[in-house]
């Protein structure tokens, strides 16, 4: 693989070791990488580890450095991309690369000086300066056990003017290798056919091949392999050029045969890349990989890997080509997780879950086990023991609260997959669930059938996860006001908001057009406010309005709703009840008139859009309101207490005298100050028992300290209310309100607006402007899912899915860590486990929509 400068994707390459079939060791696997690219000069060890770590889920183990040092054309100095007494020093890469290495029980070859296809081979200063180059590089890494030998980065063409202009090279600094460090090998990666470029055109070699029978071909390969002491010969198939398949399938044997008659370890170096200008590289088409990738399998190639990107911020085709190439070749091995996590680091191996496999747990995650145990049950048939003991056993899967792993959070959790266990832990029980959940998704995706399938094979990729979230506060409306929706659906939200390592509900309660939670003490709420006589039809805007006829309500039994609660509290989520006023009212008022501002009998609301009928704020009304908030207190023993507040229209206010009459009692200058003195009131009232204000943006007409305010309206009001010393929730209209399209409206339901997947994601909700410290203020980020033409679970779930996965990302994913396209990739096998608990979500179209 020539060392080339000016590319814009380095070369992709594959490895596929031949002579370990019928060995019980795993095949060689790797890639090369050259440090000269100009590409990659500005690596970081970080970088290196992040690249690292996605060779890894390939089951990457083998990584030839084609050069470690180049000589700079302008100066003729040499220059080494490692730490160095003798010559210019660039980045010490090397020695990141070969820790890396290390740490993962790599094994890296080493090449010398970056020589441009064999221009110096027979220079002699050239010779004795790889030579320094070489012996430098072992004396700094030959104790690492990763340092398994050399690289003569000179590629030879099997043929006569190749090997002529080859040969020297290779006795005279192989043998040089091989005598002094005979501990180590030596590689080499010949070309099987002829550069195509324009330099070997001039020489007419390109298609020498074509006159030579495959007898003659092997031949070729034992006389030059004769003149060459090395240890392993990577054929290059040379795919980028003018080799076709047809080449590939008729030659391909014999060199194999030539190399091993001599004595050699045959590699196949797969290039995936083409040069459609003989300069330039561009990501093959997987389609012309696959069929290589055939060919070679056809000689027991048993692994087939890639390096696809050298670039850190990565071309869009090579990272799609890295995840069709793991997708079509590796599809049990891909770890396909969402919300992505912090950190994963991909071993070689899994764990089989077997009828002998063991859940152990601490008492306190022992409803987790329970479940996970569960689940395994219903879909694989498996019925794992339960032992009341934690002694760590082979076979075992282990829930485990650590006191040692705090610096995660009660919410980050450690997970570990060996080949003979699985080890989850975390500080807290929360993050024992959210570890579970990750668990879940490293399963084949019949784990979330939730009865018995077909797939048996029930194993895990071995791995090492560590991962915390982002935000604290991270959730999704309901809305059950505008069209009710029953308990059980509701539970399975909530299994959905789990599966997301979610940990808020929103349950939005009430509204004009019902409203949904029992009140003992006030029966007609339920009685009379849980139902209207009819919906309207479309957009309320549109005139003339146009209704089903159809009468439609529902309310949940105070039991129901703790039994609702009981079941969040099990997920580790915190049901957040909003019970809106002194505005979204009407359906309250229709059962108590006399807690409005007109004598005027009122019906619940048929239409959408905002009523004018709000509160008055008679010492009886407010007295009505905390009596209702006492029951929801009981109810909700999380901390938050949503009153919602917006969208109050104040022209009731401005014309009841009685309204204006209680304005002078208090001491306000006028209606405006009303929704001040009553957020006031409910914050007193709400503090006083010990939970925490939420509302809208609008509450922050008057400010308070300790009350949670939830934006909707971008970035302004957000700024206003962290300025002002609140807490706040990102729930922007454009960015995360589900009722909006997806799609071409003209193919799609009934909406309004537009926020496509690609919008969601792409959603960064913390203001740049605001300071370090006031960051702190911003919780998390909340999609609301209203449902004014949302009418049952199917279309919810429609509308929800699969955007909720992308808000699940934004909220727990750091940013660093965040990619479109590859979460684009993830979520279509995320979407098959969806399928599995029969949600009605949105298919994929167009990523980019």
């Amino acid at each position: 693989m020539k060392a080339r400068t000016k590319f814009l994707i380095i070369s992709v390459i594959m490895f596929c070791c031949l002579d370990c079939i019928g060995k019980t060791q795993s095949p060689i696997k790797g890639t090369f990488i050259s440090l000269a690219s100009d590409l990659h000069l500005g690596w970081n060890e970080r970088d290196w580890a992040r690249e690292f770590e996605s060779m890894s889920k390939l089951g990457f183990d083998t990584l030839i450095i084609q050069c470690v040092a180049k000589i700079d054309p302008n100066s003729g100095q040499v220059i080494c991309f490692y730490n160095t007494s003798k010559f210019k020093i660039d980045r010490c890469q090397t020695d990141w690369i070969i820790a890396e290495a290390e740490k993962r029980g790599w094994k890296v070859y080493t090449g010398g000086i970056e020589d441009n296809v064999g221009d110096d081979a027979n220079n002699p200063k050239f010779l004795e300066l790889s030579k320094m180059v070489s012996d430098e590089i072992y004396s700094k890494y030959h104790l690492f056990k990763s340092f398994a030998g050399f690289y003569i980065s000179t590629e030879p063409m099997l043929n006569d003017a190749g090997e002529a202009g080859s040969a020297a090279i290779y006795s005279v600094y192989g043998k040089y290798l091989k005598t002094k460090y005979p501990d180590k090998k030596v590689v080499i990666a010949p070309f099987f056919a002829t550069d195509a470029s324009k330099r070997c055109k001039k020489k007419n070699l390109t298609k020498w091949w074509h006159d030579r029978s495959p007898d003659e071909m092997a031949a070729q390969m034992r006389s030059f392999l004769k003149k060459c002491p090395v240890d392993i010969v990577a054929v290059q198939d040379s795919t980028c050029w003018d080799v076709t398949m047809t080449d590939l399938r008729k030659y391909l044997p014999v060199i194999a045969d030539g190399v091993r008659a001599e004595g050699r370890e045959f590699w196949v170096d797969t290039e995936v890349f083409s040069t459609p200008d003989y300069e330039n590289y561009s990501p093959a088409p997987i389609s012309r990989i696959a069929e290589q990738l055939e060919i070679e399998k056809n000689y027991k190639c048993i692994m087939y890997c890639f390096n696809w990107n050298m670039d850190p911020n990565g071309s869009e085709e090579t990272r799609n080509l890295y995840r069709q190439y793991r997708n079509m070749y590796f599809p049990e091995n891909v770890i396909s997780i969402i919300p992505a996590p912090l950190k994963i680091e991909q071993k070689t191996g899994f764990f089989q879950v077997s009828s002998s496999t063991v859940i152990l747990s601490d008492k306190e995650a022992k409803n987790i086990a329970d479940d996970f145990a569960k689940a395994l049950s219903l879909s694989a048939q498996i019925c794992p023991d339960i032992p009341g003991s934690t002694k760590s056993e082979t076979n075992c899967i282990q829930f485990k609260i650590n006191a040692g792993l705090k610096a995660l959070g009660r919410e980050g959790y450690r997970l570990e997959v060996k080949e003979n266990n699985i080890l989850i832990e975390s500080s807290a029980i929360e993050g024992v669930f959210y570890g579970m959940q990750t668990l879940r998704q490293l399963f084949p995706v019949e784990i979330y059938a939730g009865q018995t399938t077909t797939n048996r094979n029930f194993r895990v990729p071995c791995c090492i996860i560590e991962d915390m979230p982002r935000f604290k506060w991270r959730g999704l409306n309901l809305d059950v006001s505008r069209h009710f929706m029953p308990k059980e659906f509701v539970k399975k939200y909530i299994d959905l908001l789990a599966m997301h390592k979610m940990n808020i509900f929103h349950w939005h309660l009430t509204d004009d057009q019902g409203w949904r939670i029992e009140i003992k003490k006030y029966p007609k709420l339920t009685s009379v406010g849980a139902w209207r006589k009819e919906t309207i039809v479309g957009y309320w805007s549109t005139e003339p309005h146009i209704y089903d006829g159809k009468p439609h309500g529902g309310y949940y039994t105070q039991d129901e709703i703790r039994e609702i609660v009981a079941y969040a509290k099990q997920r580790c989520i915190t049901i957040v009840p909003e019970i809106d006023m002194p505005g979204h009212v009407q359906a309250a008022l229709a059962a108590y008139p006399q807690f409005g501002n007109t004598d005027e009998l009122i019906s619940v609301w048929t239409t959408w859009g905002v009523s004018k009928n709000i509160l008055n704020i008679d010492e009886e009304t407010i007295q009505f309101c905390q009596d209702i908030i006492t029951e929801v207190f009981d109810l909700f023993p999380g901390q938050y207490i949503h009153i919602g507040g917006d969208e109050v229209d104040t022209e009731q206010w401005k014309n009841s005298a009685k309204v204006q009459s209680r304005i002078r009692e208090l001491g306000l200058k006028n209606e405006s100050e009303i929704q001040p003195w009553f957020t006031r009131t409910m914050h007193s009232f709400v503090t006083k028992h010990n939970r925490t204000l939420v509302g809208w943006e609008q509450i922050l007409n008057d400010a308070l300290s300790g009350i949670i305010v939830e934006t909707y309206l971008g970035e302004e009001p957000t700024i206003k209310a962290i300025k002002s010393g609140c807490d706040v929730v990102m729930a922007t209209s454009t960015e995360v309100y589900l009722d909006k399209y997806q799609g071409d409206p003209n193919k799609e339901p009934i909406a309004t607006g537009f926020t496509p997947l690609k919008k969601v994601y792409s959603y960064e909700p913390v203001p740049k402007s605001l300071t370090p410290s006031e960051r702190k203020r911003i919780l998390g980020v909340e999609g609301q899912v209203w449902t004014e033409y949302m009418p049952n679970p199917q279309h919810i779930e429609y509308m929800t899915f699969p955007r909720a996965c992308a808000i699940a990302e934004v909220d727990w994913t750091s940013p660093d860590k965040k990619d479109y396209s590859d979460f684009c990739t993830r979520l279509k096998y995320h979407l098959e486990r969806l399928k599995k608990l029969n949600v009605n979500f949105r298919p994929l179209t167009d990523v980019n929509e």
